[in-house]
């Protein structure tokens, strides 16, 4: 075996193996890991039926049973008791996993019964076109990007699914089957399986972010995971057995790498840089065996990217629809973008095209002026989403600094042997693609955070081998759970979407006439269907009650989902000007069920 690949033990700050051998004490530490885990199930499960959606400052918290938090407590003791005396038993430990990130992932979708996020269902209604129409249309957004689309409409016609399923089983399904690639991954560049398993567990507890709803970032996310995983397998494979067949390489690497271009263009991007970081290591450390393997690789990649303008390679392959008429939309806006008010208050012109304001909304072009922008968006809207933004910094920050003192610590004793040198080449890697992107807006940041949490997660664990880094370390895991759900859930008065919306949106677009116009406060759900066929403006409140022309179908809805989530994101609303709308002699009310009420304005 080549000299780069060898690697220490396991301490967690004892001596290496102390306690091992004791064959009794063992025995009855695993009897009490798996009595705790039996009754971190039954706590858990009784914790969700006394849990609530009340959505208070830092979001679901404010509703969930303190007993869900010691379901997790007691978990995660018998997840370390059991990593720490029966490591080798796959079976128990990955079953604590799978509990653990059914009770820290799932746990909104059993409160609340719908997916979350607005945003999603804004992704659906490409799917939703895809079943109607049976092809693309890449001049709607992310249709250049349909791979997800294509899969979800699949998957909704072959098991008859509902979107709300479709939606809600898709985050557990992604996050579920990127454990086993993250440990095949985690068993290629750690040798003591006890800090994989750490690794995987910090991987859990901090990944706050949770990009892996049903958007193109989370199918771009598997994929991403997947090349890395086949660059490493490839390297350590060929250091310990001398070669490996190049010819189905390049082809598994092509299938991969041109499923994430035609679902998500930046991993795409991402991937590249970090192949790109990891040539350089092994040039940089005379690795043999790579000299023409990896320049004809990266050359194959990036061709294949440069040759795909994302979308119209599939647009040469089936009939994509006609350019939209300008009488209709091609997005929708979001809750800070849309249709500025007129002075004199009344209804705007409707636009021919896009009208979030995307072509004048100023992006930033260097790696000082993401940042910025990330600060901004994180920082200056509401109040209550600025506490909770509060939460996700001090949160992220600490789950980077112990994975950065694990990697110093490593270095101070010279123990980053060259498996840990390729994830310190995938990390530079994600720095590097900021720059490559530094145009993306300052979502950037938070999209690289989650690229890097496996990785990070590594060094993370290997700070457990210092007996100091190892208490800071227990006392992070043991924390984690609680700033997590702060984190992930803290924005869940704008994020929760409410059944009666989904109602709602529903009977509008089953009643609504073509082409019609619907004003709410923020864009919602309203483009889950008929994602080309209505225009979706932010609504004023001044003017409510003025004529519109005749013929025109304007629709205007008054709904306390709507008010909460913009208060929330933006500022107060004047809700006596909004409830205009109920005695305005303009208005029919359509549709009305638990505080949500859709009015129809008739023309002139």
């Amino acid at each position: 075996m080549d000299k780069h690949l060898t690697e220490g033990t396991f301490s967690l700050g004892g001596r290496t193996g102390e306690g091992l051998d004791d064959m009794h004490n063992s025995l009855m530490m695993t009897r009490v890991a798996r009595v705790l885990f039996a009754t971190a199930i039954l706590v858990g499960s009784v914790s969700v039926l006394l849990s609530e959606v009340r959505l208070g400052t830092y979001g679901l918290i404010h509703g969930l049973s303190p007993a869900y938090f010691v379901s997790i407590f007691l978990l995660t003791i018998s997840f370390l008791i059991t990593v720490r005396y029966n490591a080798a038993n796959r079976l128990l430990l990955f079953a604590h996993l799978l509990v653990v990130t059914v009770l820290l992932y799932a746990v909104a979708g059993f409160l609340e019964g719908t997916a979350r996020f607005p945003y999603v269902y804004h992704v659906y209604g490409h799917t939703d076109f895809i079943i109607r129409q049976g092809s693309i249309d890449t001049t709607l957004t992310y249709q250049s990007w349909p791979a997800l689309q294509y899969f979800g409409a699949s998957a909704v016609q072959l098991l008859d699914l509902s979107p709300t399923s479709l939606l809600m089983s898709y985050p557990i399904i992604m996050k579920l089957l990127t454990i086993p690639l993250l440990y095949l991954l985690l068993r290629l560049v750690l040798k003591d399986q006890r800090f994989v398993w750490i690794a995987l567990w910090l991987y859990l507890v901090a990944g706050w972010v949770n990009q892996q709803y049903y958007t193109a970032h989370s199918f771009g996310y598997f994929a991403f995971l997947l090349i890395i995983f086949l660059m490493v397998l490839v390297i350590v494979r060929k250091l310990e057995l001398g070669t490996v067949r190049n010819g189905a390489l390049f082809i598994v690497f092509a299938l991969v790498f041109g499923a994430v271009i035609t679902g998500h263009l930046l991993s795409s991007i991402v991937a590249l840089a970090c192949l790109g970081t990891v040539y350089i290591l092994l040039k940089t450390k005379r690795v043999p065996g790579f000299s023409f393997l990896m320049p004809g690789l990266l050359a194959a990649l990036l061709a294949l990217w440069l040759l795909n303008p994302a979308g119209y390679l599939f647009d040469s392959f089936f009939d994509s629809q006609p350019p939209p008429s300008e009488s209709s939309t091609v997005d929708g806006g979001d809750t800070e973008q849309g249709l500025a008010p007129v002075e004199d208050g009344t209804f705007p012109e409707r636009p021919p095209l896009d009208v979030t304001g995307g072509a004048t909304r100023p992006y930033p072009t260097t790696p000082w002026e993401v940042f910025a922008h990330a600060i901004s968006a994180a920082f200056g809207q509401g109040a209550e989403h600025s506490r909770v933004m509060y939460v996700k910094a001090s949160f992220t920050a600490a789950f980077t600094l112990l994975a950065l003192l694990g990697l110093l610590w490593m270095l101070a004793r010279r123990r980053l042997d060259f498996r840990l040198g390729i994830v310190v080449a995938i990390l530079s890697g994600l720095l590097a693609s900021m720059l490559i992107v530094g145009n993306y807006s300052g979502e950037i940041v938070s999209r690289i955070f989650s690229y890097a949490l496996p990785f990070l997660a590594v060094f993370a664990a290997m700070a457990m081998r210092s007996r100091v880094l190892a208490v800071v370390g227990l006392l992070f895991i043991f924390v984690a759970p609680l700033l997590f759900v702060v984190a992930a859930y803290g924005n869940e008065k704008f994020d929760y979407i409410a059944p009666v919306e989904i109602a709602a949106t529903e009977h509008f677009h089953q009643h609504a006439p073509e082409n019609s116009i619907i004003y709410s406060l923020g864009q919602r759900i309203w483009d889950m269907r008929n994602i080309e066929g209505h225009s979706r403006l932010r609504l004023t409140l001044d003017g409510l009650c003025r004529p519109v022309r005749a013929g025109e179908s304007v629709y205007v809805v008054r709904g306390q989902r709507d008010i909460e989530a913009y208060e929330y994101m933006v500022r107060p609303v004047a809700a006596d000007k909004l409830d205009q709308v109920h005695d305005c002699r303009y208005y029919a009310q359509v549709y009305s069920s638990e505080g949500f009420g859709l009015f129809r304005r008739q023309g002139a």
